[in-house]
């Protein structure tokens, strides 16, 4: 469907489209506020079909434009692959290190059960290997 010949109808069926009530639309169409008229503009058949064009034509924008990002940041599969794999293979004891001895078991910290709590420390990413596969 093409533009609506009326600019103010036009205006109106762009405003609705982005969210706007028919009253808010109406006005910022530039009509003096009148909700039966808006209500009325809003019901108009070429009025909803334009809406309806609009919201059509903004959504295959942002198809568009999420296609474009996709393929500006796209990965190749098998990177993505190597990578999970790398994670799926890891050994944790490559990334995490654990201590001998309980830690605090004596105090009011203590874990109530009376198991030790072990310390754990991350080891730097820069220092594990990545699994093997």
């Amino acid at each position: 469907m093409p533009v609506l010949k009326n600019a103010q109808h036009e205006k109106f069926a762009h405003e609705h489209a982005k969210g706007k009530t028919a009253d808010e639309a109406y006005q910022l169409a530039g009509f003096q506020p009148n909700r039966g008229n808006a209500s009325v503009l809003k019901q108009k058949e070429s009025t909803s079909n334009r809406v309806t064009e609009i919201l059509k034509q903004a959504e295959e924008n942002d198809r568009k434009a999420n296609e474009r990002v996709i393929e500006k940041l796209a990965i190749p599969k098998e990177r993505v692959a190597a990578e999970l794999a790398k994670i799926a293979f890891l050994d944790i004891r490559e990334a995490v290190r654990w201590g001998r001895s309980p830690v605090d078991t004596e105090s009011e910290n203590a874990n109530p059960n009376g198991l030790g709590i072990y310390p754990v420390e991350l080891v730097p990413s820069d220092q594990i290997s990545g699994g093997r596969y």
